[in-house]
């Protein structure tokens, strides 16, 4: 299964940024029959073959879909150009389009366990926003001569109580349950605990998704958010699947080589993909189980005229089942009208029609 990933420079006359983003779709055997389905399925074909194409095709639609509509989304929000509260807006609109056209036919909402995993890094000349749900990881690369070599920026959405007991207890207030690695509704699973997509994991079982607030969802697209401000021992930020980390490589090794490959190869014009390929490579040796993406961000010191000294760690709290929504660099009147729609009912608070490109490459 391919990831989908995402680099433009957006140069908006409200709030110029770099965007960059990755996609790593799952669902559950849809992935694991990859290599089983024939090139082409003709009428003849099992049914059960079709039900797997058909929902290998629902993966591709949805990681598609979040890599062409998160980022219009982002900039088309009422909160724009607050990025945090913007984000975290995008990030549910993109999720509820897709869950509003994957449940538009039946067999579609029967068959398809579709999900992704996402994490966007928005990168403006004194700060870094990051949104993520799910396992995609990001890591800030610092240069030789700091005493930290290197800062995680996320933290993975594991279904995992010792990583993630915060995330566990969420999702069995909101009516799941779990086991180790995973959580439950009914009988199907997922090893993280927010993702786009998982029409049947969104709520409780027997729950509408569409009557229920995002406070409510067990797996959840809503983004916890980090933000960071941008300082001269900067020198790159890493973002990838999970095939990457892990058991496969550490946040210390991956910041190693990078820091290593950009700096033999600054005189190529592709230090970037030439560390990015390096990485891949690292994985693949070390016999990563899972695909691998990998985006690597060159940072220039920031104008030090426009950064205050102090830094902001990254804000990923999350306490008393509420989704943590303001942060310093968002304002009330964006927080609060944001806060307002997330308790509101799913389906009325992203009332926008399914998108009417992308998703007909899965129509059943």
């Amino acid at each position: 299964m391919e990831d989908r990933t995402v680099c433009k420079l957006e140069d908006c006359v409200d709030r110029p940024h770099g965007y960059f983003a990755i996609f790593d779709g799952h669902g559950g055997s849809e992935t694991a029959v990859r290599s089983t389905l024939p090139p082409h399925l003709g009428a003849g074909a099992p049914a059960s073959f079709k039900c797997m194409k058909n929902m290998l095709s629902f993966i591709l639609v949805l990681q598609e879909h979040c890599a062409e509509n998160l980022h219009r989304n982002m900039l088309e929000s009422r909160h724009f150009p607050d990025f945090r509260p913007a984000l975290q807006d995008a990030f549910l609109r993109t999720d509820a389009s897709f869950l509003r056209w994957a449940a538009m036919n039946e067999r579609r909402a029967r068959e398809s366990n579709a999900g992704a995993a996402g994490l966007t890094c928005v990168i403006t000349p004194t700060q870094m926003t990051l949104a993520h749900a799910g396992d995609c990881r990001a890591i800030l690369v610092k240069h030789a001569s700091c005493a930290e070599s290197f800062m995680d920026l996320t933290k993975d959405h594991a279904a995992d109580e010792g990583l993630r007991a915060d995330e566990m207890r969420r999702v069995r207030e909101a009516g799941a349950h779990t086991q180790p690695g995973y959580v439950f509704v009914g009988e199907h699973n997922l090893p993280m605990t927010r993702a786009f997509g998982n029409l049947r994991l969104k709520v409780a079982r027997g729950d509408d998704w569409r009557l229920l607030p995002v406070s409510s969802q067990v797996v959840t697209a809503f983004p916890e958010i980090s933000t960071y401000t941008r300082s001269a021992d900067d020198l790159a930020v890493v973002i990838a699947s999970d095939g990457l980390f892990g058991d496969v490589l550490s946040s210390a090794e991956v910041a190693q080589l990078t820091r290593e490959v950009l700096q033999a190869n600054a005189h190529t014009g592709d230090a970037e993909g030439i560390a990015a390929r390096r990485l891949v490579d690292a994985a693949i040796r070390h016999q990563s189980s899972d695909n691998v993406s990998v985006v690597v961000i060159s940072l220039d010191a920031p104008d030090t005229d426009c950064i205050s000294p102090s830094v902001a760690p990254p804000d990923l709290n999350y306490s008393s089942s509420e989704f943590s929504i303001s942060g310093s660099d968002t304002s009330p009147e964006h927080s609060q009208s944001l806060r307002k729609q997330t308790r509101e009912p799913f389906g009325s608070a992203y009332p926008s029609p399914p998108p009417t490109g992308t998703p007909t490459a899965a129509a059943a």
